[in-house]
């Protein structure tokens, strides 16, 4: 059963990305523009498991990685069974995308699909993905004030965007995900250190320096 919600996802997950250009083998269009379970730079992986169950194989490998012309990743699609929020993969595509070196990410179990850009924002739920050529597009968008001016910044800023269900957790759920799952929550003096960045960016300020009064632990 599990392995059957997988690979449904994966047929749906790859008509998608053929629907928006991308290409598993070369053809008439161009060169293969995807790689499949690439390895990350810090992976730890047991061969003898390379075809088993990948939901739950060791970290390490890449569902999708996108390359552009010049076989450069650019983005990378993390792909969960269909029973399975996209949202629980964030902080494992975020770590995935960083080792990469790439802003890029879509989420997706087939049904739910989220567009991620790294320097902007939190995931936006998407119903198809983006092109190559949308994605350089998407490089040249710039952050919209009042959508910064809506965002609360308080003590659980991360903590939601590395477990989504954190807002719904009672005290004890939440100092178990801190213990098992590394959560962690802002403290006061970073939390007065992010309002006022966001502040500043509010009065059309885009260049930032943060210096830090250790003898009074405070931003300046």
């Amino acid at each position: 059963m599990v392995a059957d919600k997988e690979a449904k996802a994966r047929i749906k997950i790859n008509k998608l990305l053929e629907d928006a250009g991308w290409r598993f083998f070369d053809n008439e269009n161009g060169i293969s523009n995807i790689a499949l379970e690439h390895r990350t730079k810090k992976a730890q992986f047991d061969n003898s498991k390379l075809g088993e169950d990948l939901e739950n194989a060791p970290d390490g490998f890449i569902d999708y990685l996108l390359l552009n012309e010049q076989k450069r990743p650019i983005a990378l699609v993390e792909a969960k069974r269909e029973n399975i929020d996209p949202l629980d993969a964030k902080q494992q595509a975020r770590e995935y995308a960083r080792a990469q070196h790439i802003r890029h990410i879509f989420l997706s179990n087939g049904n739910v699909h989220y567009y991620w850009d790294l320097e902007y924002g939190e995931p936006t739920i998407i119903s198809k993905f983006l092109s190559i050529k949308q994605l350089g597009e998407a490089i040249k968008w710039t952050p919209n004030p009042e959508q910064m001016a809506e965002q609360q910044i308080d003590e659980n800023y991360i903590a939601v965007s590395q477990d989504p269900k954190w807002l719904t957790y009672t005290e004890a759920q939440k100092n178990e995900a801190k213990t098992n799952k590394g959560i962690r929550q802002l403290r006061d003096y970073q939390v007065e250190a992010i309002s006022k960045l966001k502040n500043e960016f509010l009065k059309d300020k885009r260049r930032f320096l943060l210096k830090w009064q250790l003898e009074q632990g405070k931003p300046c």
